[in-house]
């Protein structure tokens, strides 16, 4: 038994390695920045250098979430893979607005080396703006169906904030289609004033010589600049449907 003993003891002592850990200058360094895309105010440019051939993996957080580890970067950030040292921009998802972010990467060089440092860079979304176009291009439906699509015309009321006059909320062929009366093209325009709000809500207050176009509701998308709305309407009679609109800017 004392033997025995022995041998074992020797047999764990000669398991006792030691190991050499990669210095971090032996990985690839990575090197970020970000501005706003000229694209959409709610996405960002991230530019990413890297110093070797290599794959990146980045992963965008708010600044206020728990920084990540090197492990959870790499299984969780986006790939990117470089062939020699360069730099490569890459347009991020829908930011929030004025909110502040940090990006974290980590490297995988062409050795299979993850470096154990998280590389950070830290980004700031600026505050989105209202822009709104002079003129639009609508797609109309009603009734579970698309009427003609026509070109909205915005015009700034004076003195006011974000607050334009539109010539025709649903068209001016829409109550002819829906009839089928040609005589009404041109009428029933549903002209009125479209407010966006600091809230991005969209509201519509019909003139007041058209009494039966009693408003409607929407929303602005800062993103893509698209103005949503539905509008109600008593001109119909006996028939209380709502109809939805989407304008496009053609310009923006």
């Amino acid at each position: 038994m004392l033997a025995l003993s022995v041998i074992v003891t020797s047999c764990n002592s000669d398991d006792n390695f030691t190991y050499d850990l990669p210095e971090q200058a032996d990985v690839t360094q990575v090197t970020m920045s970000a501005v706003q895309s000229s694209s959409s105010q709610c996405t960002a440019e991230l530019t990413v250098t890297s110093t070797d051939a290599s794959s990146i993996y980045y992963w965008i957080l708010p600044s206020n979430a728990e920084a990540p580890n090197s492990v959870e970067v790499f299984d969780n950030g986006d790939e990117l893979n470089f062939d020699s040292a360069t730099s490569m921009t890459v347009t991020t998802g829908d930011l929030a607005s004025g909110t502040g972010y940090t990006v974290y990467a980590v490297s995988v060089n062409k050795d299979g080396l993850r470096s154990e440092q998280v590389f950070t860079a830290s980004y700031t979304q600026p505050t989105y703006q209202i822009m709104v176009d002079s003129t639009y291009t609508s797609t109309v439906t009603a009734l579970g169906s698309q009427t003609p699509s026509h070109t909205a015309t915005l015009t700034p009321v004076p003195g006011t904030t974000n607050q334009y006059s539109i010539d025709s909320a649903w068209g001016p062929n829409f109550v002819a289609t829906l009839t089928g009366n040609p005589t009404y093209q041109g009428q029933f325009l549903y002209a009125g004033t479209l407010t966006i709000n600091s809230d991005f809500s969209v509201t519509i207050v019909g003139v007041p010589t058209s009494t039966w176009a009693t408003g409607g509701t929407g929303t602005y998308d800062p993103c893509t600049n698209l103005i949503s709305y539905t509008l109600t309407q008593t001109l119909f009679t006996g028939n209380a449907f709502t109809t939805s609109v989407v304008l496009t800017p053609d310009n923006l």
